[in-house]
């Protein structure tokens, strides 16, 4: 007898929640039958003392999803989508299987690539496969695992969007999202907001076209330059280019798809008088975003007036902000807008923008305060926000709940046994960045059940041209805008409040009801920042007109859209919910020590969250060496440090 395949390997694929079968080796047929799936232990072990020899077979499963591309085409159009790393299976060298973990709806599909029937097929629910170490039943070598890529040593990832988002159009399923490319009103200009999106489906529209490239860069060039404003040509040809890697058929499902969220255009109209020259001199010269050079400097020219300027309202709104700007890692250059945003400010106002990069705790934000005694503002700077959270995050710190009271308050108080946090009087405000990935994925219940998020403004944005070698800052329309600003906080040396023109209350009313009632969970302290913006966009003139309000509530509004698309991923902070109880049964509390799966879900309530939330947690647990998880025993105990 040879190698035992299915007696010897069944159970470890059993413990990945993927359902083994015995097969033939001559005919990739099962040697059972079934109306439905195993659920006891016993049948397994009976097939494998039956079948010991056999090839094994899974079937995959809601959980799980197979890429699979069949031929060479399909595996170069595989490999073109940068999939991250992942578990791999080669089947006698003919086709390499990429195993992730599915979580959204899915259903089997194929794209046929290229003119020789190259495939590329994702797997997933009741599809059969076979699986390392099964001999194929024609070329008579084994299936493998690539080496260092076994699905017992690589914790699989979750399938990718772009994955996703190429099953929805393989069976001509819209799944409610994008619509076709129009042409014609391409080539007559697209406006802003959506050139990138538009653009890059329609590079992909003509590739599935099989149209020459060079045919194609003509007319996408002529679209570039009708947009409204016009998108410079290394943008589009880096579109182009993206385009046509893909092939044909690829191409043809990805041209109906949006490239990104869609999030409303920013409204730039919005922004005016200094903070518009800031952002328009700054964003012509370097890559960064325009929304982010706008929202730095209202959030630095509220920082400076923070205790200077205020409205006639019994609320006393300050014109502080919590500012984040989300955007991809380099790309939107987030840091470096913020570096130079402050470089400027430091040459307009030397001094006035007391900033610290980053505090430890409460206390830190004290110590700070009390270096200088008689300015109570204080900015705090984070290049990467993660590191906010990891710092609030430690067990008795006070950090967020200090941060949160700040942002509506000027006092905040915590006495302990061991420490004494007061702080009297200050003006806090927050400037830092995040990726949109990070920022939907990094908050836990802390920050959530306080509440903290809400007291966040975003500023999503995406940069839309590559400078090699920027330009200088021409030196004298720096320093006209330099003196302007000088000029303008020089008219709020001594605190002032902005008078509300008439009208002004019934718009904003108007506004608010509607808001609150069509939208409570994104609106959340949307009032409060709506007054700091009246403030903030009153500034030069000197009152709160009905022109500031409507500014105001065009960016609420789409300060309402932004907090919809970057919510928090709600998974996320239920498997951290589940680490800490399973770590109190088995870690910490007075039952300490070996569970049972099954007793330990019952005892900490586990199966009210899904299965992949459940082994989520325990996988994570395991990764971070706090317990080892028995899987043949299917018990958990906790690993001696």
């Amino acid at each position: 007898m040879g190698e035992l395949i299915y007696k010897e390997n069944w159970q470890r694929y059993l413990d990945l929640g993927l359902v083994p079968l015995p097969i033939e080796k001559e005919t990739k047929k099962p040697l059972v039958t079934w109306t439905e799936l195993p659920e006891c232990w016993n049948v397994y072990a009976e097939w494998a003392e039956k079948f010991p020899d056999a090839n094994i077979s899974v079937i995959i499963g809601p959980n799980w999803a197979v890429v699979d591309p069949d031929g060479q085409e399909a595996e170069k159009f595989a490999q073109s989508l940068d999939l991250p790393l992942c578990p791999i299976s080669n089947s006698s060298n003919r086709s390499r299987h990429r195993w992730f973990k599915l979580t959204k709806p899915l259903q089997t599909f194929s794209l046929h690539i290229g003119k020789n029937g190259s495939k590329f097929e994702v797997l997933t629910g009741k599809h059969l496969i076979s699986v390392p170490p099964s001999i194929h039943y024609k070329t008579g070598k084994p299936y493998r695992w690539e080496e260092f890529l076994a699905i017992f040593d690589v914790e699989a990832p979750e399938l990718p969007d772009k994955v996703l988002d190429l099953g929805k159009k393989a069976d001509g399923r819209t799944e409610g999202r994008g619509s076709r490319v129009n042409p014609a009103s391409i080539l007559e200009g697209v406006p802003e907001g959506a050139r990138d999106d538009l653009l890059f489906r329609e590079a992909c529209r003509l590739r599935s076209l099989n149209l020459k490239r060079e045919e194609a860069q003509i007319l996408i060039l002529h679209a570039a330059r009708n947009a409204k404003p016009p998108l410079l040509d290394s943008v589009a040809l880096a579109k182009l280019k993206q385009a046509y890697k893909y092939p044909a058929g690829a191409a043809k499902a990805l041209s109906t798809e949006p490239a990104a969220p869609a999030l409303l255009p920013f409204p730039r109209e919005s922004i005016k008088g200094l903070a518009k020259g800031f952002a328009d001199l700054y964003s012509e010269r370097l890559e960064s975003p325009w929304e982010f050079w706008a929202f730095n400097f209202l959030t630095l020219l509220g920082h400076v007036l923070a205790d200077k300027a205020g409205m006639r309202t019994s609320l006393k709104p300050e014109p502080r902000l919590y500012t984040i700007l989300l955007g991809s890692s380099a790309t939107e250059r987030k840091s470096e807008s913020i570096r130079l945003s402050l470089a400027f400010f430091d040459r307009a106002l030397p001094g006035r923008v007391r900033r610290c990069f980053g505090v430890g705790s409460a206390e830190g934000i004290q110590a700070q305060l009390e270096e200088d005694k008689d300015d109570p503002r204080m900015l705090m700077i984070y290049d990467e926000l993660r590191a906010f959270v990891g710092k609030a995050n430690i067990e008795h710190s006070t950090l967020l709940e200090a941060v949160s009271t700040l942002f509506e308050g000027n006092a905040f108080s915590n006495r302990t046994k061991s420490s004494n946090v007061k702080i009297e009087r200050s003006f806090l405000s927050i400037l830092g960045a995040c990726t949109g990935e990070t920022f939907e994925t990094m908050w836990n219940a802390n920050f959530t059940n306080i509440g903290f998020l809400n007291r966040l403004w975003v500023v999503p944005a995406k940069a839309d041209k590559i400078i090699a070698i920027p330009e200088p800052i021409p030196e004298k329309e720096e320093r006209e805008l330099r003196d302007d600003l000088a000029s303008l906080v020089g008219e709020y040396s001594r605190f002032r409040i902005l008078d509300v023109a008439p009208g002004v209350n019934a718009y904003y009313q108007e506004w608010l009801v509607n808001a609150r009632t069509n939208d409570r969970e994104y609106t959340r302290r949307l009032d409060t920042y709506g007054l700091r913006l009246m403030v903030l966009l009153g500034l030069q003139e000197g009152k709160i007109t009905l022109s500031v309000v409507e500014d105001t509530v065009k960016l609420l509004e789409w300060q309402r859209q932004a907090r919809q698309i970057y919510a928090p991923i709600d998974a996320k902070n239920q498997v951290a919910e589940l680490e800490e109880k399973f770590r109190r049964k088995v870690c910490t509390g007075h039952q300490a020590g070996r569970w049972s799966i099954r007793d330990l879900f019952n005892a900490t309530n586990a199966f009210r969250y899904s299965a992949e939330q459940r082994n989520k947690a325990l996988r994570n647990l395991e990764t971070d060496g706090e317990i080892f998880v028995h899987k043949p025993n299917k018990t958990v105990m906790p690993r001696e440090r």
